[in-house]
């Protein structure tokens, strides 16, 4: 059985064996070498799975692969029907960034600033404020 804290939002018994399972709990456990195999792994088969691509990305970000988590970022960012798209888009921008591709980070945190329904509009602002700051 799954049960939910805000600390822990995906805690999963030890009986539960699938691939999935399996790589998101060696995410929470922030193992995320072995999470990015497990979730490629589910990617060969199931490669328009958006979530397992952003978990995925996710890890490459926490282990400093960069130019994998834009590959992977860019491809949910550009899917409109997926859950995952405008949080895609803020971390793209984030990894263009640690990639110093400013120019790319700015282009992208302007268009989320633009969209008042995107959950990290604030952030964007906030961002851009900073990179004009530092001209």
């Amino acid at each position: 059985s799954i049960y939910y804290d805000s600390d822990q939002p995906l805690r999963i018994t030890r009986r539960s064996e699938t691939a999935l399972v399996e790589a998101l709990r060696n995410y929470q456990d922030k193992d995320f070498m072995n999470a990015i195999e497990q979730f490629n792994q589910i990617l060969q088969t199931d490669s328009d799975n958006s979530a397992v691509r952003f978990y995925a990305s996710i890890c490459y970000i926490e282990t400093g692969q960069f130019d994998q988590a834009i590959t992977h970022l860019a491809a949910i960012a550009g899917n409109d029907n997926s859950l995952y798209n405008k949080s895609s888009e803020w971390y793209l921008g984030l990894c263009y960034l640690k990639m110093n591709r400013t120019d790319e980070a700015v282009n992208l945190f302007r268009k989320i600033a633009a969209d008042p329904i995107h959950d990290f509009q604030k952030d964007a602002k906030k961002i851009l404020s900073e990179l004009e700051k530092r001209k």
